[in-house]
């Protein structure tokens, strides 16, 4: 019986809420948006948004997010992006602790984004 629970234990911490997202490098978060296999969810504020932001991001500032949840699909896919990759971390874990099931953080944010960007 031992066993078995031993065996189950990285299933069910795979499950766990509080599992961490994952970290993305520039090229996997790129793959991911020309496939058209995330949404990129922008949590700086306005004016840093307007300086030069990832194609097609939804901006909801990390001030706004916590309220403003309810706006985006549970079970979508998300890559959050911040300026350094640090508050995006927070709006990342954030996601997961409320239900949101494929949460991604773009590691660098876009103080390191080696790819154009839109304005």
């Amino acid at each position: 019986m031992l066993l078995i629970f031993i065996a189950l234990l990285p299933l069910l911490h795979a499950c766990s809420p509080n599992v961490r997202p994952e970290e993305l490098t520039n090229e996997k978060a790129q793959q991911m948006i020309e496939s058209e296999d995330v949404t990129v969810l922008d949590v700086r504020t306005e004016e840093e948004h307007a300086q030069g932001h990832l194609q097609d991001s939804i901006l909801i500032p990390m001030s706004d997010l916590e309220s403003r949840l309810e706006e985006l699909d549970k079970d979508q896919a998300y890559l959050i992006v911040s300026q350094t990759g640090s508050q995006s971390s927070q709006a990342a874990d954030l996601m997961k602790n409320n239900g949101f099931t494929e949460v991604y953080n773009l590691q660098s944010g876009i103080s390191g984004w080696s790819y154009p960007l839109e304005k």
